[in-house]
């Protein structure tokens, strides 16, 4: 229970954190949030002490107002005019390639397989779930789809409210990202000799990449 406490302590504080260091910091309560609301679905109990604990994390907000009507002042210098939807996806793009634009052929591209990245991943994700091959419970998979799609939630949100979004305000999706993408491959990674080959491929990658980040240096 001391233990339970603590990390509750931690959440609140971090969450009242992330809020402070920017705005777009009070996406975190998204995923948790859904998370929450799944498990009490399947429990039909409420966990009080860590509502208690999003509630006290949240309040953070409370600092940041005083804040708020000086920062619009600086609105009107953002270099950024509307939020087309092509910011969603040059905000994966930056996410998963490291670059958010290419030229137009490629864009294109980039698109369509984005789609068809997060179709095959829900589908391998869902397939291993449901043939319980990896004991994932639903509340956390939601917890990681829900971060996964922040670049998703915060669109939306930039178009309703702030009216600016960049990749670098969503980046913790970069985790749930990841950890899908982990899950989605883990049927591959059973086999070692696979598993090697997916591992070469990616040292590969990075050392590519690095080599390309000096070039441009």
């Amino acid at each position: 229970e001391t233990h339970r406490t603590l990390a509750l302590i931690v959440l609140a504080i971090a969450i009242a954190a992330a809020i402070n260091t920017h705005y777009y910091g009070f996406l975190i309560l998204v995923p948790v949030a859904a998370a929450e609301l799944i498990r009490v679905w399947k429990s039909h109990k409420l966990d009080i002490p860590l509502l208690l604990s999003l509630a006290a994390g949240a309040a953070g907000i409370l600092f940041v107002l005083p804040f708020l009507k000086g920062a619009a002042a600086f609105r009107s210098h953002y270099q950024a005019v509307g939020v087309p939807y092509q910011v969603l996806t040059q905000t994966y793009n930056y996410i998963l390639l490291g670059q958010g634009t290419f030229n137009t052929n490629v864009n294109h591209l980039l698109d369509v397989g984005l789609l068809l990245l997060i179709v095959l991943v829900l589908w391998s994700c869902i397939r291993q779930m449901r043939s319980k091959t990896i004991d994932l419970p639903l509340a956390e998979f939601v917890f990681l789809l829900t971060l996964a799609a922040q670049p998703l939630i915060g669109f939306f949100m930039a178009r309703l409210a702030t009216h600016a979004m960049e990749p670098r305000y969503v980046l913790g999706s970069a985790i749930g990202i990841a950890a899908l993408l982990a899950i989605a491959l883990t049927p591959l990674l059973r086999n070692s000799g696979t598993a090697r080959v997916m591992l070469l491929l990616l040292f590969c990658v990075f050392i590519a990449k690095g080599f390309a980040g000096i070039r441009t240096e």
